[in-house]
């Protein structure tokens, strides 16, 4: 158990060191979203599937249905922490954790720093988990 947890920690951390080293340069669809238009939880590039992320080479926004308002991430190449925060609770809370840990991603590739104040990897999203 220990190996695998600390597999998936090696891998965070070197795709957090990957984003954070071009985040000048960090196109959404590309780094967060694989090269693909929609990403969802099983990583399918379908909108149709909910939560899912929809992402453009200067903007990433997140839905957790067909009927939800977008919850943009990344807009006009703006990154908003406040927003990224709020989908990646809310992708956890749906049991979206592919989602999750690619928003969380995203927060450390822009920032540097995690979605929320008090997370810790590999949950970043969540505070004190």
């Amino acid at each position: 158990m220990k190996l695998i947890f600390c597999m998936l920690l090696a891998a965070t951390i070197g795709t957090v060191a990957s984003l954070t080293a071009s985040a000048d340069s960090t196109d959404p669809k590309l780094v967060v979203c694989s090269g693909q238009e929609y990403f969802t939880n099983t990583g399918e590039n379908n909108g149709d599937v909910f939560p899912n992320l929809h992402c453009g080479d200067s903007w990433l926004t997140y839905n957790s249905d067909k009927d939800s308002l977008e919850i943009k991430i990344v807009s006009d190449g703006k990154f908003s922490t406040e927003n990224a925060a709020t989908a990646c609770l809310d992708a956890q809370r749906l049991g979206a954790r592919s989602l999750s840990d690619r928003i969380a991603l995203a927060c450390f590739g822009y920032t540097g720093e995690p979605c929320l104040p008090n997370a810790i990897p590999p949950n970043p999203c969540l505070s004190g988990n």
